[in-house]
C-alpha cells in the first residue's frame, strides 16, 4: 500500500536522524570484511537489547546474529557496520538470513538490511525488504520519492536464504540483486544509489511499521562485504564520446526546422492565466511509466485540461513550487474528474499531494482518491501517523470542485470541501510542514507497484490565493475576507461554524461545567457534543482510515436528532484494523475523579466475525516532558477499553492492570438506544480505580476496580466508535474477519461532576 510505504519510510527515516552524528565519518571505505558472528558484536554498532549472537537453530555448532521483535510495541533493532559504501565504488555485499517459523508480524513490509547515507539527512537509498514470504531489494530515488523494486522471490521460513548485492555507489548507479539464487533485479536496476559523496553503512536488523502486531523473528550469518575495482568502469568510458566534435559540421543543415517550433507553444495554458502555474511549462513533469498531456476538454472542446493515465502504471505526475511561505494560509482549488474508465484495483491512489521542498519527508498533506470516494489527509512524519477526513462520494466523468485551505506550519491545518460539501468537518490540526522550507504542490496520480487496471483522470481551472502571510500563523485562524469566498457557494451555513479549535486547555483555573447541558460547551474539565452543530469541531479528528466511516446522520430512531455513525467493514488493506473512531484529549489530571457518559446504538443489522471491537476506549499517549515520543513509545495501546464480544456480550479490558478480557454477563440490545456512565481516577499508581453502568446497570458486580490505570504521567485521550481486530482469532490470527460493524453514538460527556452525566 503506498500509505503503508510511506509510513515505513518515514519510521527508518526517523530511526536514522535519532543516531549521533558524531558516529559519521566519510572515508575511503573497506576493501574487504567479514564476519559470522562467531563471538562479538564488536564490529558492528547495535541499537536494541533485541539484538544478540544466539545458537543457530538449524545448526547447535553454528552461531548467528538474532533479530528479534515482540508482538507488539516494538519497531527496530538492528546493527550497523560503517564506511563500508564509499561514493563512486562498487561493493559487492552478501549475507545469509533466516525468518524464523514462529515470524508472524503483520507489517505491510519490514526491513532486513538497508544502506542510509553517512550523512544522517537522507532515506536509505537501498534495502531489502520482507512480507508474507517474498523478500524484494530495492533503489529509493529521494528526488522524486519513488521506489524501483526488484522482482518478489519467494523465500521459506526456517531455511537459510543467500542474499548477494552488487551496488555501484553513485547518483547515477545501480543495484545487482540475487535472492536465494535468482536474478531479482533482471541484471541491474539503475537509480541514485547514493545522495552525496559521504557514502553509505550497512544495517542490518528489522525495521516495521509502529502499528505492527506479531512477533518478527530474523537471523542473520556470514556476512561478508569487498570492493570490487574491477567492476564498472564503463562509466570512465562515456568521456570518449567527445571524439564526436565532427558533429559540429551537421548543425547548419538544421536552420529549416526553425519554422516548426512557434506554434504547440499555446498549448502549455491550461491553469489560471496571468499566473506562473497557469502555463504546464513552468510545472515540473514526471510521466514515469504512465502518461501527462494536455487535452481538448471532452465535455467542452473550447476548453483544455490536463490528463494523466496510468494503465499498469504506477506513477503520473506534475510538480509546482508557488513560493508559499512557513506560517502563510494559502487556499488551493482545482477541478478534478476521473473518467468513467477508471478502472484501478489499488487501494487509495493520491491524486493531490503537498510534498516538503527539503524532498526530506513524506508529503504532510495530500488527497487520495478510490472507488468513487476522495479523502484529505494530514500526515505526521514525526509519529507515522495519518489523520484521515471522512470519505465523500464523487461522480466519475462529471468535473469535482476542490478546494483546499491550508496553514502551513508545524501547528498548522488542512480545511477541505468537494462541491461545496465539507469534507474534513472543520479543521484537522497538525504538523502541516516539516520545516521552515516551504511545500511545493503535485497533482496527478501515484497508486502502489504493481497496480492493475486504468487510472484516468483530469485536472483543470487550478488557482491559488494566500489570504494570510507568514509572520503570524495563528492570525488567520478563519480567513474571513479572501479576496474571492473561499467558503464553497453550496451550503453557505457550514463555513461559517464557530470553529472551537483553539483547544480550550489554556485556562489557569478549571472552569465550572456547563449550567445548561442541552447547549453543547467544553471547558478544560467538561466535554459535551450531541452532535446537533453537524460537525466534529469539538474534536481533536476523526480516525477513519482504509475506507472506513465516521460521519454524522440522522438517529434512525429519530429523524429530528443528530447522531455520529460509526461503520467499519474488512476494508481494501485487509492487514489495517478497521477503525473509524472520534477522539479528543481535553487533559484530564491525575489522581482525580472524573464522570464520563455517552449513549450507543447497535445497528440492527450489525453482523461481523472480528474476533473483539473496541466501541469505546481511553487511549494512552507519551509524555513528552520524559523523553518519549511516539516512536519510541512501547506502551501505545490502550489504558481502559470497552470491547463488544462475536456473541454480543460487553467486556472490559484494561493494559496497565493487566486485565485481557473481563466478561461482565450484559448483553447490549440491538437497535435500542443504551447509556454508558463511567467514574474513573487516571492514576499511574495503585490508586486509580474505574467504574462502570449500562443503563444503570453495574458493569462490575464488585463495584470499582482498582489499579493502575495509565501508562505514565500524560494520562490518556478519549475515543469513542468502532475498532475492530482484523482477524477472527487472536490466538490463531489466519483468517481475515468480514462483515460490518455500525454502531451510533450521542451526547457524549466529560465532567468532574456527577450530575453533568447521563445515567
Amino acid at each position: 500500500m503506498i500509505k503503508n510505504r510511506k509510513k515505513l519510510t518515514c519510521l527508518v527515516l526517523s530511526f536514522i536522524m535519532a543516531i549521533p552524528g558524531s558516529i559519521f565519518a566519510a572515508g575511503s571505505g573497506v576493501d574487504y570484511f567479514s564476519d559470522d558472528f562467531g563471538s562479538t558484536l564488536s564490529n558492528w554498532e547495535v541499537e536494541s537489547r533485541n539484538v544478540s549472537i544466539a545458537q543457530d537453530p538449524t545448526d547447535s555448532t553454528n552461531k548467528a546474529l538474532k533479530i528479534k521483535l515482540p508482538r507488539k510495541g516494538a519497531t527496530s533493532a538492528r546493527a550497523m557496520y560503517y564506511d563500508c559504501a564509499s561514493y563512486s565504488k562498487t561493493v559487492k555485499y552478501s549475507w545469509k538470513f533466516m525468518i524464523d517459523p514462529s515470524h508472524s508480524n503483520d507489517s505491510s513490509w519490514e526491513t532486513l538490511g538497508v544502506f542510509p547515507a553517512n550523512s544522517g539527512s537522507s532515506i536509505p537509498t537501498v534495502g531489502v525488504d520482507y512480507h508474507d514470504g517474498k523478500v524484494i531489494a530495492y533503489i529509493y530515488d529521494s528526488n522524486t520519492r519513488k521506489y524501483i523494486d526488484s522482482n518478489p522471490v519467494s523465500v521459506s521460513k526456517g531455511e537459510w536464504i543467500d542474499l548477494d548485492l552488487e551496488i555501484n555507489w553513485s547518483e547515477d548507479g545501480y543495484l545487482k540483486a540475487s535472492i536465494d539464487g535468482q536474478d531479482a533485479t533482471d541484471g541491474k536496476m539503475y537509480g541514485p544509489t547514493a545522495v552525496n559523496e559521504d557514502g553509505n553503512y550497512l544495517e542490518l536488523g528489522v525495521v516495521r511499521e509502529s502499528s505492527s502486531y506479531g512477533s518478527s523473528l530474523v537471523y542473520f550469518d556470514d556476512v561478508q562485504i569487498e570492493a570490487d575495482s574491477s567492476v564498472e568502469p564503463p562509466v570512465v568510458t562515456e568521456p570518449p564520446v567527445v571524439t564526436e566534435p565532427p558533429v559540429v559540421t551537421e548543425p547548419p543543415v538544421e536552420p529549416p526546422v526553425v519554422t516548426e517550433p512557434p506554434v504547440e507553444e499555446e498549448s502549455s495554458t491550461v491553469f489560471t492565466s496571468g499566473k506562473a502555474y497557469g502555463d504546464i511549462k513552468n510545472w515540473s513533469v514526471e510521466s514515469g511509466n504512465g502518461s501527462v498531456e494536455v487535452v481538448a476538454d471532452e465535455q467542452d472542446s473550447s476548453n483544455k485540461a490536463v490528463r494523466f493515465e496510468l494503465d499498469n502504471a504506477s506513477y503520473a505526475r506534475m510538480i509546482y513550487d508557488n513560493g508559499e511561505s512557513y506560517g502563510d494560509t494559502v487556499v488551493y482549488k482545482w477541478k478534478f474528474m476521473a473518467d468513467p474508465s477508471h478502472s484501478n484495483t489499488s487501494g487509495w491512489e493520491t491524486i493531490g499531494v503537498f510534498p516538503a521542498n527539503s524532498g526530506s519527508e513524506a508529503p504532510p498533506v495530500g488527497i487520495d482518491y478510490h472507488d468513487g470516494k476522495i479523502i484529505v489527509f494530514l500526515y505526521n512524519n514525526e509519529t507515522g501517523r495519518y489523520t484521515d477526513s471522512k470519505a465523500v462520494s464523487i461522480p466519475k466523468g462529471e468535473w469535482v470542485d476542490i478546494q483546499l485551505e491550508v496553514n502551513w506550519s508545524k501547528d498548522g491545518y488542512v480545511r477541505a470541501w468537494a462541491d461545496g460539501r465539507e469534507v474534513t468537518d472543520g479543521k484537522i490540526y497538525g504538523p502541516t510542514a516539516v520545516d521552515n522550507n516551504g511545500n511545493s504542490i503535485e497533482l496527478g496520480v501515484v497508486r502502489e507497484d504493481g497496480a492493475v487496471g486504468k487510472s484516468l483522470v483530469y485536472f483543470d481551472e487550478l488557482d491559488i490565493n494566500v489570504i494570510a502571510s507568514s509572520g503570524d500563523p495563528g492570525t488567520p485562524e478563519e480567513p474571513t475576507t479572501p479576496e474571492e469566498p473561499i467558503t464553497p457557494p453550496v451550503d453557505p451555513g457550514t463555513p461559517e461554524e464557530p470553529t472551537t479549535p483553539e483547544e480550550p486547555t489554556t485556562p489557569e483555573e478549571p472552569v465550572s461545567p456547563p449550567t445548561e447541558p442541552d447547549q453543547p460547551q467544553s471547558t478544560p474539565d467538561t466535554f459535551y457534543d450531541d452532535f446537533e452543530s453537524g460537525s466534529f469541531n469539538q474534536w481533536d479528528a476523526l480516525e477513519d482510515y482504509n475506507g472506513q466511516v465516521g460521519e454524522i446522520v440522522k438517529d434512525p430512531k429519530n429523524s429530528g436528532n443528530d447522531v455520529f455513525k460509526a461503520y467499519t467493514w474488512q476494508g481494501y488493506d485487509k492487514n489495517t484494523r478497521p477503525r473509524a473512531e472520534l477522539r479528543v484529549n481535553i487533559g484530564e489530571d491525575l489522581d482525580r475523579e472524573y464522570w464520563y457518559s455517552w449513549k450507543f446504538m447497535i445497528d440492527e443489522n450489525y453482523s461481523h466475525d472480528s474476533a473483539s471491537e473496541i466501541i469505546g476506549q481511553w487511549h494512552t499517549q507519551p509524555d513528552y516532558a520524559a523523553g518519549e515520543t511516539w516512536s519510541n513509545w512501547v506502551d501505545g495501546s490502550f489504558a481502559l477499553a470497552l470491547e463488544i464480544r462475536p456473541n454480543g456480550e460487553l467486556d472490559f479490558a484494561s493494559t496497565p492492570m493487566g486485565i485481557i478480557m473481563k466478561r461482565t454477563g450484559i448483553y447490549p440490545e440491538k437497535g435500542k438506544w443504551h447509556t454508558m456512565t463511567w467514574k474513573i481516577k487516571h492514576s499511574t499508581s495503585s490508586n486509580g480505580y474505574v467504574e462502570a453502568w449500562m443503563d444503570g446497570k453495574p458493569l462490575f458486580p464488585e463495584g470499582k476496580i482498582y489499579g493502575k490505570t495509565s501508562y505514565n504521567k500524560a494520562g490518556s485521550y478519549l475515543k469513542v466508535g468502532s475498532y475492530r481486530y482484523n482477524y477472527t482469532s487472536w490466538t490463531n490470527p489466519g483468517t481475515y474477519a468480514t462483515g460490518e460493524s455500525c454502531v451510533y453514538y450521542d451526547d457524549v460527556k466529560v465532567s468532574t461532576n456527577m450530575e453533568d452525566v447521563d445515567f
